[in-house]
């Protein structure tokens, strides 16, 4: 056994921290999939605030310290993920697009990844599942992928795991609304933040007594039921919420896995594959509270936590069955103080994660001394991930004056992670394990600038992040905004971002997919990005807005997938982790939205974004590497429309959505390319209002019963039509 320690010497500097990172690791070479994610709970805390920490007074333009007279009040246009500041919308100089509350029940979203596909900027992407089960939604921010965007729940890190961000693990019920931060983040919140982040605001205490029960039946057998409870009572006040949704779920009929060892000759492909059984049922429930305690204006505690359960299986028709097991569990804890002129936080947080997959396999092979013709073998295959993540914050706004508001902030993370892994078949055994842990101190420092009476914001920022592997990482950022007339307004930003490869990218052992391998390369580095945007923004009175931007990145060491021709193993392809010298994005996006009348309400959105591998300097030569000139991240023509109807005098109205994705090619299991076709995908809602207290809701997925093969592989990764009925009480 090899141990590897990290150690570092940290210091801070005026008021920045510098960070640095610790990692401990056993048997190096024998280490997980799984990927390392260090969760930053920063759940409103004062300057990441929720909607109940703003005052009833509105925002002042200058973003000063808020107050805090009715904490119960929803700023609706005011957001605190830009900046970490609370600002009026039309104020900020940061690019930030809002998916508030009303718009996600309008859309019938049953979940965060349902509820942003109709952003500019962004593609969310559903692989092969339908409902809230399965592997989990991407989601892609300027042609950045999934693990290169910071998801946060109230200021926490979201677990990268497997092909995406667990979106669907925050029900729509929750949610209050969603910030989109668009373009480099890292001077604010560090690794990850490169395309930028998506910020998950929960629901709060209210003055009014709230009593919401949801329940649904629908496609695939699919039944759900949620719960929902807030209210406050003098100084303390509460949300509860339980969600609850199990499906047999849906897989194409002509999906299928090989079953044949690739060297098999002489054998059929009728016979080398095998298909999977249509069902793919999964189960999931969510117990969500939140508490909060106002001894005075001045001074407020909180504490909150989430609790997930999900459970994913599936199988073939001969005799194999695969079965996912998940765990989440978060807690935190926090208070703030603040006065006319400065605001203190500080928050501690805990977050759990238990995965556990268990699989049996069955492998056929040709008999070379016949009969019988085939040798079967079978195999049991398991492996448990287990994550704790603490970490605290501390975070102060000083209003120098009323044109200046400085912000500096502090945190401490430790995360551990362990790891083991197993596969049994006839007389063999194997098994592997990895345990790390790794702390993390950064600090960061922003100040903005309000001139002329408020027609000029400038936002300088930065945050130095230190790595004993790599060194000082320092992340600059400045953001303006020019308000050119009452109704226009231009926007831009420049900044560096950076990832550091994770310690399962490094140190992964070798561990045998279907069809491959996958290795981890402890020769990475970190990625940097140089990224700028523009954005002009145009008002036509109240009921007509029109945004159009640009944006570009330039990536080096650009942290990538690759399937090396020298590596094989046992005749199969090797995959692991490469830096590409240098990458490019650039794009434009589009969105505009109109109310055509009271009742009537329209929104149109468009994307284009082009990538491209610029050189390549890896010491593999890659597989496939010829005429691959792109990321493979996201389609180049990303559109959509909506159209949404609410007659409140009659009780009735709904939604229709649209979108387009053109043909792309990507890079799939194994690091392979495929071809995806184009892609339509529609949604639709409609409902009627029962008296003052109910509601009976249908929605529909797919009502253009539109077929889409992802991979080219003869089936179809896209659910058919799918409608389900929904019937909502609320007192």
């Amino acid at each position: 056994m090899v141990a590897v320690k990290r150690t570092f010497v940290g210091f801070l500097l005026i008021v920045t921290t510098s960070s640095a990172t610790l990692a401990q690791t056993k048997d190096p070479n024998e280490q997980d999939a799984s990927v390392l994610e260090t969760d930053m709970e920063e759940e409103e805390s004062f300057i990441e605030m929720d909607m109940e920490d703003i005052g009833d007074e509105p925002v002042s333009d200058t973003a000063g310290p808020p107050e805090t007279e009715a904490l119960d009040v929803d700023m609706g246009d005011v957001v605190i993920s830009g900046t970490r500041t609370p600002t009026e919308l039309s104020n900020l100089a940061v690019p930030v697009a809002v998916v508030n509350q009303d718009a996600i029940r309008s859309q019938g979203s049953r979940d965060a990844g349902g509820a942003v596909e109709n952003v500019s900027g962004v593609f969310v992407s559903n692989y092969e599942s339908a409902g809230r089960g399965g592997p989990g939604t991407s989601l892609v921010i300027h042609g950045l992928p999934s693990d290169r965007i910071l998801v946060l729940v109230d200021g926490q890190r979201m677990p990268w795991s497997m092909r995406a961000m667990d979106l669907e693990l925050i029900p729509a019920q929750i949610i209050r609304k969603i910030e989109i931060v668009k373009g480099p983040s890292s001077s604010l919140y560090g690794s990850d933040a490169v395309g930028g982040v998506a910020h998950i605001l929960t629901r709060k205490p209210t003055e009014t007594l709230q009593l919401e029960a949801d329940f649904w039946a629908g496609s695939y057998t699919t039944l759900g039921v949620n719960a929902f409870h807030a209210w406050r009572q003098g100084q303390i006040g509460w949300v509860l919420n339980f969600n609850r949704e199990q499906s047999k779920g849906w897989m194409d009929e002509k999906n299928q896995q090989l079953i044949m060892d690739m060297s098999a000759g002489g054998i059929s492909d009728d016979h080398k594959y095998v298909r999977w059984k249509r069902e793919n049922p999964y189960s999931t429930e969510d117990l969500f509270a939140k508490v909060t305690w106002d001894p005075s204006e001045q001074f407020q505690l909180h504490i909150a936590s989430r609790f997930h359960i999900e459970d994913n299986s599936k199988e073939d028709t001969d005799r194999y069955r695969y079965d996912d097991h998940k765990r989440r569990l978060a807690l935190q804890a926090g208070g703030r103080y603040q006065t006319d002129l400065y605001n203190i936080s500080m928050q501690a947080n805990w977050f759990r994660r238990d995965q556990k997959t268990r699989s049996n396999t069955v492998t056929h092979l040709v008999n070379p001394t016949s009969p019988p013709p085939l040798l079967t073998s079978t195999a049991r295959q398991g492996n448990d991930t287990l994550g704790n993540d603490y970490s605290v914050e501390l975070v102060t706004t000083y209003m120098e004056a009323d044109w200046s508001l400085l912000t500096v902030g502090a945190e401490y993370r430790h995360d551990r992670l362990s790891y083991n892994a197993f596969e049994r078949g006839g007389t063999l055994t194997e098994t592997q394990s990895y345990e790390a842990w790794q702390t993390t101190i950064g600090g960061f420092l922003q100040n903005e600038f309000f001139l002329f009476d408020d027609r000029w914001t400038l936002v300088p920022g930065v945050r130095v992040d230190y790595h004993p592997d790599w060194g000082t990482q320092v992340n600059p950022k400045l953001s303006t905004l020019v308000k050119m007339t009452d109704s226009t307004a231009f926007r831009a930003g420049a900044g560096r971002a950076f990832r550091a490869p994770i310690l399962s990218q490094m140190y992964r052992p070798v561990f045998k997919h279907v069809g491959y391998y996958i290795v981890g390369n402890p020769q990475l580095k970190p990625e940097t990005a140089y990224a700028w945007n523009a954005e002009v923004e145009q008002r036509i009175g109240d009921d007509i807005k029109v945004t159009g931007g640009y944006f570009q990145y330039e990536l080096f060491d650009m942290l990538a997938t690759v399937v090396p021709e020298e590596l094989m193993l046992g005749g199969m392809a090797v995959m692991t982790y490469d830096n590409l010298k240098r990458a490019r994005i650039v794009g434009g996006e589009g969105q505009g939205s109109a109310k055509v009348f009271d009742e009537l309400g329209l929104s149109l959105n468009y994307t284009y974004t082009k990538t491209r591998v610029l050189s390549q300097d890896s010491k593999f030569t890659l597989r496939e590497s010829k005429d691959r000139d792109q990321l493979g991240t996201v389609p180049n023509h990303n559109a959509g429309a909506q159209l949404t109807y609410d007659h409140d005098s009659l009780g009735f109205g709904g939604f229709l959505g649209a979108s387009y994705q053109s043909a792309r090619d990507f890079v799939g299991m194994g690091g392979r390319w495929y071809r995806a076709e184009h892609r339509v995908g529609t949604r639709a809602r409609f409902y009627k209002t029962i008296g003052q207290h109910a509601e009976l809701s249908i929605r529909a997925t797919n009502w253009l019963f539109y077929k889409w093969d992802r991979e080219a592989d003869g089936d179809t990764d896209m659910p058919p039509l799918s409608l389900y009925g929904q019937l909502s009480v609320k007192l």
